[in-house]
């Protein structure tokens, strides 16, 4: 808004600007110190009234998105004139980057940044203090009451959020008409429910006839002392959406209406004493309308009888906005603010997505991928439930990991898993592992861990166990199984086994101590220092075989890289190139996409046909040549 007087007469924000004659001659430096100016106004009307300022700038939102934009945003700011055109496009876009109001303030005190948000600052000028007439002050919630008390309602109404009285300066034009009309007159007060989008110029410029629809009753300002029946015209919308107010609106008009009967028709209620009887349709509309012939509704074809004195406004909290709000960090939810500010956008993307969906559900390569991703998702899903297992051993010492492990169930009813409860009662139960060769596991699995299957050391017999994992691998001495096997050719196995601590059928190998308690032989202690116990772990050596049972098996596998047997799958080198393209559908669609393409352009491109006669020419040349 450049060019505007930058000095103010009578405001409620009255400031002492510098004179005309102090600008500098460097235009930049007018232009900065104009939006200083500028930018003490603003601060001061938000300061001493935010909620006014908020409503009023919504009411200039609302005006300006509406498709009645020509009738609804007067005054329009001249700023966004273009040889006599509206530019609304770029009036949309400098609104929507405005930021909430306590944002706002905030800006304001950067004086540095103020030439980045010139053109917010300009418009919420022009809006806020430009604007100044009439001025709106918020009604204290404790006031409500008494300020709906004036209209002499009878009957029930919900009550509005927020009630904003319109006040225009005492030396103003429009206060001084008024008062002249008022005199000798009553002035009483009546309600009048309009658009949303149409209070903008309502403030501005009055109550007009326009702005209403005709119907049976006759032309003119409809007004009601009953805030019910008023509130079916309130038609709300969506204001701005970072108000601190809501930014879905509806707004009544509470009006002062000087009592002049040459400007306003009456319309009683239906009596039987024949005052105020109309044609059967227009007393059908009044009961439609909620009269139902008690009360009176009030038809101004003199606009300047009645002035809005009170805006009431009804809000919905701003639940989804169109525009950032201040109060919440704007981080959070960025993507859905993002994809609510470009729906089109938004759509595509949707649409390609849904695209794209249905080529992948009918790729094979993406099946190819796809089911290699869920393996892996298995295999890491898997590689946490391995450590929950390996967990209950209570290992101190740290081992290499097995690749799969298999639980080891019976059934609930079986004679095994029933004999093992029965001498599990009143024991404590604890994990242990085991290691064997790979050839006795078909045994061990079917029959369990027997005596006979390892060898008898200086320790003693018995099934010989350990809390540590490092320390039975040792033992379990690897072996080829199938080779076709998908798991691997060559395996080792380690039992992790559920042990009964009953002392009677179990010796407890403690380690080697000063103290002479469980001190073994020089070999024993030996043979437990080679084995990494280093006088550190303990075993077990299990002389009752019914005591332990195997309840996982741990699988240490080699890669099946070359095998004993056969595959089942074909030999891939045998028609190899059509059984790629067959792997690769896509790629040999687009391929053959693109060959028809090339194939029809070189058809249709003169050079490639020049060329390709003159090969032809040659050809021939070289054949006849040949032929003598």
């Amino acid at each position: 808004m450049d060019g505007e007087p930058e000095t103010l007469s009578d405001t409620a924000t009255n400031c002492n600007l510098a004179s005309a004659s102090e600008t500098l001659s460097d235009n930049n430096q007018a232009k900065l110190d104009s939006l200083e100016k500028k930018a003490v106004h603003l601060r001061l009307v938000l300061e001493k009234d935010f909620k006014a300022a908020d409503i009023k700038w919504s009411l200039f939102v609302a005006a300006a998105f509406s498709f009645r934009y020509e009738s609804c945003l007067r005054p329009f700011p001249p700023a966004f004139l273009k040889n006599g055109v509206k530019d609304m496009d770029e009036l949309l876009s400098v609104i929507t980057d405005v930021p909430a109001l306590d944002l706002v303030l905030q800006q304001l005190d950067n004086l540095d940044n103020l030439s980045n948000i010139s053109d917010i600052i300009d418009l919420l000028f022009y809006v806020l203090v430009r604007l100044k007439e009439p001025a709106l002050k918020t009604v204290p919630a404790e006031v409500h009451e008494t300020v709906l008390a004036n209209a002499h309602s009878t009957l029930s109404a919900p009550k509005p959020q927020y009630i904003f009285q319109v006040a225009s300066s005492c030396k103003s034009t429009a206060e001084t008409k008024w008062k002249e009309l008022a005199k000798n007159h009553h002035i009483f007060y009546a309600y009048h429910g309009n658009r949303l989008e149409n209070f903008y110029t309502i403030l501005n410029f009055g109550l007009q006839q326009h702005l209403n629809k005709n119907t049976l009753l006759g032309n003119g300002v409809y007004l009601s002392p009953e805030l019910n029946i008023s509130l079916p015209y309130s038609h709300g919308g969506f204001g701005w959406g970072a108000s601190c107010i809501g930014g879905h609106l509806s707004c009544i008009a509470m009006c002062e209406v000087i009592d002049a009967p040459e400007g306003i028709n009456y319309q009683k209620p239906v009596s039987n004493e024949g005052d105020g009887i109309y044609e059967d349709e227009k007393s059908k509309l009044l009961t439609e309308q909620g009269c139902d012939g008690q009360m009176t509704q009030y038809i101004v074809t003199n606009c300047d009888l009645v002035r809005v004195r009170y805006m009431l406004v009804y809000a919905k909290q701003p639940a989804s906005m169109r525009f950032p709000t201040a109060n919440v960090n704007r981080n959070v939810g960025g993507l859905r603010q993002w994809l609510a500010r470009h729906k089109l956008f938004s759509i595509l993307l949707g649409y390609g997505l849904m695209l794209a969906t249905i080529g992948f559900a009918n790729n094979q390569p993406i099946h190819y991928y796809y089911k290699i991703l869920l393996k892996k998702l298995d295999i890491a899903y898997s590689s946490v439930k391995h450590e929950t297992v390996l967990a209950n051993a209570h290992s101190t010492l740290s081992a290499p990991k097995p690749q799969y492990i298999f639980q080891v169930a019976s059934s609930c009813k079986s004679t095994a898993e029933t004999k093992w409860k029965e001498l599990a009662k009143n024991h404590h139960i604890f994990y242990a592992y085991h290691g064997n060769r790979l050839e006795n596991f078909y045994t061990i699995l079917n029959f369990g861990l027997q005596q006979h299957l390892n060898k008898n050391t200086l320790l003693g017999n018995g099934v010989y166990l350990s809390p540590e994992l490092n320390i039975s691998l040792p033992y379990s001495h690897g072996g080829f199984g199938w080779g076709a096997s998908c798991i691997g050719g060559h395996l080792s196995c380690i039992a992790m086994c559920e042990v009964i601590d009953a002392p009677e059928g179990i010796n407890y190998q403690k380690p080697v101590s000063n103290e002479g308690d469980g001190i073994y032989e020089d070999e024993k202690s030996k043979l437990l220092t080679e084995q990494g116990c280093d006088g550190q772990m303990t075993q077990y050596i299990v002389t009752n075989c019914d005591l332990v049972r195997v309840r996982y098996m741990l699988v240490y596998a080699k890669q099946p890289a070359s095998m004993r047997f056969p595959t089942a799958n074909v030999n891939r080198n045998v028609g190899g190139l059509r059984q790629w393209l067959a792997r690769h559908k896509l790629f040999s669609i687009l391929l053959g996409y693109g060959l028809m393409l090339a194939t029809i352009g070189f058809a249709n491109n003169q050079p490639i046909h020049y060329y390709y006669k003159i090969l032809l020419k040659k050809l021939d040349i070289a054949y006849s040549s040949v032929k003598v």
